[in-house]
């Protein structure tokens, strides 16, 4: 792990300097901040929110039928003509209820997917706007998260976590992570005279 850091680093600083050697601008951006901060994230929670509910409400239902059916089973007795029917469409309800929990789950997560693949797609797009206003030929994600001594870290991962930072010093001048903020919500909203 500690080489593929190493690797990850050299080739980034390597980059660094090609771009400096090459008069190249360079600017950082926190996409992680971006990607809580624009209007698009609250709306996709929002739709996130409801098709999770919709979900737990026809699972509530399916779960509902299945219920009676039990109660229903239980009344029969045992080994007649009915009681058999019954156990063969409870299980036939169970299978279906199962499939369809699957599937959901994984329609879910599609749905869930798809909507950030949007979202990182138009904040890459407000990112090259901004960098082309600022004639940036590159642009760093700064991944490097708040951390504390005090977290529930061990020794050990406290320091593979501080090692991991991609990015260890930028100058606040060049981060762009606030006019991509701006931009993307902006070009959202169909705003052609916002800042670009």
């Amino acid at each position: 792990m500690r080489a593929l850091n190493v690797t990850a680093g050299v080739l980034l600083v390597g980059l660094l300097a090609s771009a400096a050697q090459a008069e190249q601008r360079i600017g950082v951006i926190r996409i992680v901040e971006v990607f809580t901060k624009i209007g698009e994230s609250r709306q996709i929670a929002q739709a996130d929110a409801a098709r999770k509910r919709d979900a737990e409400t026809e699972r509530e239902r399916r779960y509902n039928e299945i219920r009676l059916l039990q109660g229903q089973l239980a009344q029969y007795r045992r080994g007649t003509a009915q009681s058999k029917e019954a156990i063969l469409k409870l299980q036939d309800m169970q299978d279906d209820f199962e499939t369809w929990l699957k599937r959901t789950e994984r329609s879910l997560a599609v749905a869930s997917k798809e909507d950030y693949q949007k979202m990182y797609d138009h904040i890459r797009e407000a990112t090259k706007q901004v960098a082309a206003k600022r004639q940036l030929t590159l642009v760093v994600n700064d991944t490097a998260a708040d951390l504390n001594p005090a977290d529930q870290l061990t020794a050990d991962q406290f320091e593979s976590a501080l090692a991991q930072r991609p990015i260890v010093f930028s100058d606040e001048s060049i981060d762009i992570t606030q006019e991509v903020i701006t931009r993307v919500d902006a070009n959202l909203a169909g705003k052609p005279d916002a800042p670009k």
